[in-house]
């Protein structure tokens, strides 16, 4: 019988079986010059396309493989290894918290069991944490304790990250992983190890991975934008401090100590809401925001708001503020 060698395509006179690869559906079964993936002997010659062929990293593994055969009557010989060993050297456990969940199977059984506590991992960090906006983020909404006081402790959160455009993948490998949770849970009650779940299985773990080095970052880089808003906040209150100073410092260098300038400031104001008339054609809450409990706001007082900052303010056009008031 003529055997064929799969590497060089050519014909030697001999006995034996001719070896054949799998190739695409038009061209069937024939020999070719590229590695031929080497099979058993079965009953019925199939194309390739009704077989499970070897697929990228489970090269070496084939599991319910129909075989081509050329001679009736020869038995099928399974080609076997331990699979579970190969998910556990390849990578596919994904990079989790402990040693005992990436512990190498001894046998199929265990290799289930850790693959579904692996499972479990991720379904975690992709479902149960919540995940920061933008706004959350910049109000410490996550982070603070019950005392007030600000911890950015990982573990606890799916944060924000202040990175714009295409860089930031997380809302996008967040819904692929979610979208994977069904199938994954589906495969592992079912306990198939198919190449299609070998796939589907590296792309959850991949997305788990990118959204918990979110998880896992306690960096702040939004300081400095959080910094920014303090002081647009400050910037803000600058027309009621002109206001302010227009009318305390004439009270001052007419012999009032500072609380009495400040005592008239907060009665004008009582007044002013009284009436529409001394409001200027301000709104209300303008006026509002300057005291608190019948006081000036502290951001007005002493230790905020110097006699030499209020001298700054009087210098500057007043166009923007409400009328000052005489007060004697």
């Amino acid at each position: 019988m003529a055997v064929g060698d799969g590497l060089e395509g050519r014909l030697e006179i001999g006995e034996g079986l001719d070896t054949v690869d799998f190739r695409g559906l038009d061209e069937r079964c024939d020999a070719a010059p590229g590695a031929a993936a080497l099979v058993m002997a079965g009953e019925q010659c199939i194309f390739p396309v009704q077989g499970n062929w070897p697929d990228q990293i489970l090269d070496t593994v084939a599991i319910d493989l129909d075989t081509a055969v050329v001679e009736e009557g020869l038995q099928t010989v399974p080609v076997t290894m331990d699979v579970g060993k190969l998910l556990a050297e390849t990578g596919l456990g994904g990079a989790m918290y402990n040693d005992d969940v990436m512990r190498v199977p001894a046998n199929e059984t265990e290799m289930w069991d850790v693959l579904r506590e692996q499972f479990e991992y991720a379904r975690h960090v992709l479902c149960d944490l919540p995940v920061e906006s933008r706004e959350e983020a910049l109000a410490h909404e996550h982070h603070r304790r019950q005392d007030g006081a600000v911890s950015r402790a990982g573990m606890a959160v799916i944060r924000y990250r202040d990175t714009g455009g295409e860089l930031d993948q997380r809302d996008h490998y967040l819904e692929m992983g979610r979208e994977l949770l069904p199938y994954i849970h589906q495969e592992l009650d079912e306990k198939k190890l198919t190449p299609e779940y070998v796939q589907q299985w590296g792309k959850i773990m991949f997305c788990h991975g990118y959204v918990a080095s979110y998880v896992l970052d306690d960096t702040d880089d939004l300081s400095h934008k959080r910094a920014g808003q303090k002081t647009g906040k400050l910037r803000s209150k600058d027309p009621q401090r002109k206001w302010i100073a227009n009318i305390m410092i004439p009270l001052i260098d007419a012999g009032l100590t500072r609380d009495q300038a400040e005592l008239r400031v907060v009665e004008h104001i009582e007044a002013a809401l009284q009436s529409t008339e001394l409001q200027g054609g301000f709104p209300e809450d303008w006026f509002k925001s300057i005291i608190t409990h019948g006081d000036l706001a502290a951001t007005y007082d002493f230790k905020h708001f110097s006699a030499k900052a209020m001298r700054q303010f009087v210098r500057e056009p007043i166009d923007d503020i409400p009328p000052i008031p005489e007060i004697p």
